[in-house]
């Protein structure tokens, strides 16, 4: 019914009659807005499945990019903080970074310790005024205390460090005897020969069960993680500037 015809019973006809037409009106009405809102309905929880969808395998993508970024980061910072070391240690002068890299990575192979892992250590190592190749014989031992005691890398090249400087009640005090008498005059032969009676070979034998071997593979392929995360990283510097750009210009609208 037109709305003029509406007014018009309005204001002519009697008020029963008026009630009756605009109450059916009022029923048309609302029938009709019940079929849209239905249909708007089907329509919106449709976009809302897709969007969920997509929003899902893009937050899995993201999460996944970025830890493969964070990888890389880590890596960077081992290999940053190891080229410091080195910079800062008179006994390393004229070292390169590249043989402890390579002893890293060969480690990966064998043991369970990720080449990061290693590299920060011996970089904790070159603190202790050790030369490149006394780090590179402690390495391994490093490796087989950490292993063999279950802490970690930096903690156990700590240790060995304080022994290195002449403090040998840390590793005495897990029980990795020291001979004093050697310890007097040798520090370095002793410390190697401590480790090597205490826990020699341990990181090793650990990298070849079962285990080891599954955790090597996972380290091995977090290689390629960081790999990609290198070139997320590059990615996600490149579109920094044309976002901020964006956000920039939306936040000066009014």
């Amino acid at each position: 019914m037109a709305l003029t015809d509406s007014l018009r019973i309005l204001i002519t006809a009697n008020g029963a009659q008026a009630e009756r037409e605009f109450s059916k009106v009022g029923a048309a009405a609302r029938t009709n807005l019940g079929h849209a809102e239905t249909s708007a309905q089907r329509f919106g929880r449709s976009l809302t499945s897709a969007g969920v969808a997509m929003a899902a395998f893009g937050g899995v993508a993201l999460v996944g990019l970025y830890k493969a970024a964070q990888a890389a980061q880590e890596e960077d910072r081992a290999i940053l903080a190891l080229n410091n070391s080195i910079a800062n240690s008179p006994e390393l002068a004229g070292a390169s970074a590249d043989a402890f890299l390579e002893q890293a990575a060969a480690m990966q192979d064998v043991t369970v310790f990720t080449d990061d892992a290693v590299v920060s250590m011996q970089a904790m190592l070159a603190t202790s005024h050790l030369t490149q190749e006394e780090i590179t014989q402690l390495t391994p031992l490093v490796a087989d205390l950490a292993a063999k005691f279950d802490i970690d890398l930096t903690r156990a090249a700590v240790l060995v460090g304080k022994a290195m400087e002449g403090n040998a009640g840390a590793l005495g005090r897990m029980n990795v005897r020291i001979d004093e008498g050697v310890y007097a005059t040798d520090r370095f032969s002793a410390v190697m020969t401590a480790l090597r009676e205490n826990a020699g070979g341990f990181a090793e034998e650990e990298g070849a069960t079962f285990n080891g071997q599954i955790e090597i593979m996972k380290n091995n392929l977090g290689d390629i993680a960081e790999g990609v995360g290198r070139g997320a990283v590059t990615a996600f510097n490149d579109m920094l500037g044309p976002v901020l750009a964006l956000s920039d210009a939306f936040q000066e609208m009014s």
